[in-house]
C-alpha cells in the first residue's frame, strides 16, 4: 500500500470514529440527565404503604345471645323477667300439680289456650278458705306468672252435686276469688286474672262416690288466649 491510500484510509477511519462519538455523546448526555431526574424524584417519594382502614366488626356478647333464645323460645308466651325465671328455676314443683302442668305447657312451645287442675287445693267444707299447707301450689302459679309476665289466666271453680245448685254455683265462685285474691297478693296485676264458677256442671268423675265428688270439687286454671 502506497503512502498515499494509507494516509487515504487512516482519515477514513478517523472521521468514521469522530461520527459515531458525535451521535454517541447526545445520548449518553441525555442518558445522564433522564437517570439525575429520575434519581431525585425517587428519593422525594414517600415509600410508606397507605394505612387500610379495616371496619369494626361488632361480636354480640354471650349475655344478648342468651336473652335473644329466650324470648324466641317463650315468644308465644310473651315478655319473660330474667330475675324472676331464675327464681322460679330453683322451684321443684310437685308431680302432677298445676304448676308442673303449666311449666310442661310453656316449655313445649304449645300456642293458645292450656288448662291445668290443681291437685292439692284444698278448702274447708263448704267455705272458700283455702286449708293448711295447700296454698303452696297457688304460690306457685304466681312464681310463673312473675317470669312470664304476659301471660293472663282464667280461674275457674267447680263443685258436687251436693246441695242445691245455686250454691254450689256460688261457693265455685267464691272459691275462684280466693285463688284471685291470693295470687294479687303475691304481686300479680289483678288485670291478668278473671274467674268463673261453675257449680256442679262439667264434673270429671261420678257423684255418687266420695272419690268421685273430691275429683269434682276442683279449680283449674287456664292461659287466656291473647
Amino acid at each position: 500500500m502506497s503512502k498515499e491510500d494509507y494516509n487515504v484510509n487512516k482519515g477514513a477511519a478517523a472521521g468514521g470514529a469522530m461520527g459515531f462519538l458525535k451521535w454517541l455523546l447526545p445520548i449518553l448526555l441525555f442518558l445522564g440527565i433522564g437517570w439525575f431526574f429520575f434519581a431525585k424524584g425517587c428519593s422525594g417519594v414517600d415509600t410508606k404503604l397507605p394505612e387500610v382502614k379495616v371496619p369494626e366488626v361488632k361480636v354480640p356478647k354471650v349475655a344478648d345471645v342468651m336473652d335473644k333464645a329466650k324470648a324466641i323460645v317463650a315468644s308465644p308466651f310473651g315478655k319473660i323477667n330474667d330475675a324472676a325465671m331464675g327464681l322460679l328455676d330453683k322451684i321443684k314443683f310437685a308431680s302432677g300439680s298445676a304448676g308442673a302442668q303449666m311449666m310442661t305447657f310453656i316449655k313445649s312451645g304449645k300456642e293458645g289456650e292450656g288448662r291445668f287442675r290443681f291437685k292439692n287445693l284444698n278448702f274447708a267444707s263448704g267455705k272458700a278458705t283455702i286449708t293448711g299447707t295447700s296454698g303452696a301450689e297457688v304460690d306457685n302459679l304466681a312464681s310463673i306468672l312473675k317470669a312470664y309476665e304476659d301471660i293472663k289466666v282464667n280461674v275457674e271453680g267447680f263443685t258436687d252435686s251436693q246441695g242445691n245448685d245455686a250454691n254450689n254455683q256460688a261457693l265455685s265462685l267464691r272459691r275462684a276469688e280466693a285463688v284471685r285474691t291470693r295470687l294479687i297478693a303475691a304481686g300479680i296485676s289483678d288485670k291478668r286474672i278473671t274467674t268463673k264458677g261453675f257449680g256442679e256442671a262439667s264434673p270429671v268423675a261420678t257423684n255418687d262416690t266420695p272419690e268421685g265428688r273430691a275429683q269434682n270439687r276442683r279449680i283449674e286454671v287456664t292461659i287466656v288466649k291473647k
